[in-house]
């Protein structure tokens, strides 16, 4: 399809304007998409250095207000790589979007990292990785419980904690 069409979310209200044939429904399906698939397209890259420090210090912080001024910059790849997918959402030909563009501009100034977070993997009764931050404060700490003897957590299981708990605190109330 050809043309602009913009959604504008205000509170509660969402607002679809366009003039008639330029892609209104399809904007709104490829959102729907988009919205379904997001935790698995939206990655944060540098999370090694976190998981080493983890396990190599038993703790590691995260500062949030520098992840969440680079939310435009974590969107950039997911939203360019979902633009190639449309027809799949729309199950047509794959030439039918070549050309389409999906772009996410998010106001993250209603974005509040004031709350409290907690989360954390358990293996039986026993916490093995604890994120947690306190109100008022910006700093995600990353606290690994494992005792001597313990098997190690892989890297890579790390990470995926670390981004999975990003996307909750950074994006989850944005969607």
């Amino acid at each position: 399809t050809s043309g602009l069409v913009k959604f504008i979310i205000w509170q509660s209200i969402t607002i679809i304007c366009g003039k008639n044939n330029t892609g209104k429904t399809y904007a709104v399906y490829a959102f729907y998409g988009f919205l379904r698939l997001w935790r698995s397209i939206i990655s944060f890259e540098t999370l090694d250095k976190y998981s080493k420090e983890l396990i190599d210090l038993g703790v590691t912080r995260i500062e949030l207000e520098d992840f969440k001024k680079r939310i435009p910059f974590f969107l950039q790849n997911p939203c360019k790589e979902y633009s190639k997918f449309l027809y799949k959402i729309f199950a047509s030909s794959e030439n039918f979007f070549d050309g389409s563009v999906f772009q996410l501009e998010l106001d993250t100034s209603r974005l509040n990292l004031n709350g409290k977070f907690k989360k954390t993997i358990r293996s039986g009764k026993k916490d093995l990785i604890v994120c947690s931050k306190d109100e008022n404060s910006s700093i995600l700490e990353i606290a690994g419980l494992q005792e001597k003897g313990d098997d190690p957590i892989p890297a890579d299981a790390i990470e995926q904690f670390i981004n999975d708990t990003l996307l909750d605190i950074l994006f989850a109330p944005l969607f």
